[in-house]
């Protein structure tokens, strides 16, 4: 039996170089049956430079880079709490699991962006950004919204000939990705079989499903299906929430979402510090469920949203003739619209429109607007487009993200301490709008000299009649009776001039 590099039950399967150097189809196999061994392989990948290049790009798939992540985010948070225990025994091994940490973490960061890439890639593929950046549907989408009611007694025409309800099934708009599921759930979008085990879930008090929240927190291997049923994800958030809370304090994290440092253990007993250690561990365990969450709610997300595109595809069909009906219907109005878009075209006239122009709303939707005004005016007047300002200057990588960069390159936090993507942009963003707004602080306005005032009609006929004498300067003031006695009587000489 092999020593096992992740806790979990022992597999007897490969070990960390024989993922390296066995056939990829063997590590594939032997990936499906027990998720350890997956474990192992991506570790190898991230270790050992024998591994093989048809098992690095099997890792990097489409199919398996969401498992790939997953694996990386699960070793990583062991490799940590390992890191930290072998610091406290004083261990000679420390240094060497810290450089394994080290390259996991950066593995992660690799991951992480194959995944953001596919994401790109999935995006730029599906049917709205193609819309979105087709010259032709776009002039068509603004002549139907200047010429509605004749496109609505258009679609009514088609629908009826086709024998279909003049509008596609109401669906209940989802406030997020959760209640989304659960609306597919109820309007049987998707119809999830629901188990002897799921309803006993269902009916369980919070205390009983938080200690199955917690069970399969702590055992990799035997991960409880039916907790993962789609009408209990919302719970199961919220439970590893709520224990998440709990083990804040007996675990020393900074927060729910921030594990940090261990800190100073010395004033621990031994079984107090094992006792802190595997509160951590356990909390990493958690925030791996976490990851797991979101990438389920991907998927089914993903899964909903293709059923329903099929389930109207028929009104989209509709849709598509009624729009080129007023295209022909309206060939002036049209072709006005199609030159108006020809200078953002990629390249300049074609059909294609410039991404980077199509994809901001600002410029895009002025246009909008002036094509729109022109339709209901019936004045069809050239769009010219606004002198872009001077390009702003460029600004130094926020203080922030280099701080995090460093901080995870020596191991000092894990990947986790930034909460999720979504903040770690919104803290970068505002610090470079904070640097830009230094670089780019506007000069003081010139001051301008005080003008002086003409004079006014008082003033100046004040100037031209000469001010009569006062009676100060008429009648001189007669001497006071002191003054007279001071004159009459002489001051005595003073002692130097006597001497």
């Amino acid at each position: 039996m092999r020593k096992s590099l992740v806790p979990g039950p022992r597999a007897e399967l490969l070990s960390v170089g024989d993922c390296a150097s066995r056939p990829t189809q063997e590590v594939a196999d032997a990936s499906a049956a027990s998720f350890e061994v997956f474990v192992r392989a991506a570790l190898a990948d991230a270790f050992l430079r024998k591994t093989r290049d048809t098992t690095s790009a099997w890792l990097r798939s489409p199919e398996m880079h969401h498992d790939w992540l997953d694996a990386l985010t699960f070793a990583a948070g062991e490799l940590q709490i390992a890191c930290e225990r072998l610091r406290y025994r004083g261990d000679d091994r420390l240094r060497a699991n810290q450089r394994r940490l080290e390259q996991v973490q950066v593995r992660l960061m690799e991951a992480r962006r194959v995944r953001r890439a596919y994401q790109e890639e999935n995006q730029r593929a599906g049917r709205e950004w193609r819309n979105m950046c087709d010259a032709v549907f776009t002039a068509r989408s603004w002549l139907r919204g200047a010429y509605g009611d004749e496109a609505d007694a258009v679609r009514r025409e088609l629908c009826a000939e086709r024998g279909i309800p003049g509008s596609a099934p109401y669906q209940e708009p989802a406030r997020n990705a959760l209640h989304g599921i659960e609306i597919a759930c109820r309007s049987k979008l998707i119809d999830p079989l629901v188990t002897a085990d799921v309803a006993r879930l269902m009916a369980a008090p919070d205390h009983a499903f938080r200690l199955v929240v917690a069970n399969d927190a702590k055992e990799q291997e035997e991960r409880s299906t039916a907790l993962r049923h789609p009408l209990l994800l919302r719970r199961w958030e919220a439970a590893v929430h709520d224990l998440l809370a709990e083990l804040v304090d007996r675990a020393r994290a900074d927060s729910t979402t921030v594990l940090g440092d261990l800190g100073d253990v010395t004033g621990l007993t031994g079984q107090e510090v094992y006792t802190l250690l595997n509160s951590r561990r356990f909390y990493v365990a958690l925030h791996y469920r976490l990851t797991e969450l979101a990438r389920i709610v991907r998927r089914l997300t993903e899964d909903c949203r293709a059923r329903q595109e099929r389930l109207r595809a028929p009104w989209y069909a509709v849709e598509v003739e009624v729009r080129a009906e007023l295209a022909r219907r309206h060939p002036r109005e049209y072709a006005w619209i199609r030159r108006q878009m020809e200078p953002f075209g990629s390249p300049v006239g074609s059909r294609a429109l410039d991404p980077e122009w199509a994809n901001n709303s600002q410029r895009r939707g002025a246009l909008k607007a002036h094509v729109m005004r022109c339709l209901a005016s019936g004045v069809f007047e050239p769009y010219t487009q606004e002198e872009r300002g001077p390009a702003a200057p460029a600004v130094e990588p926020s203080l922030f993200a280099a701080l995090m960069r460093r901080k995870v390159a020596a191991g000092e936090i894990s990947l986790k301490g930034a909460k999720t993507r979504r903040e770690r942009n919104n803290r970068r963003w505002r610090a470079e709008q904070e640097a830009r707004a230094r670089t780019t602080e506007p000069p003081p306005p010139p001051r301008i000299p005080a003008q002086p005032r003409p004079p006014s009609q008082v003033q100046v006929q004040a100037r031209a009649q000469p001010s009569p004498p006062s009676q100060a300067h008429a009648q001189p003031r007669p001497p006071s009776q002191v003054h007279v006695q001071a004159q009459a009587q002489p001051s005595p000489p003073s002692r130097a001039a006597a001497r």
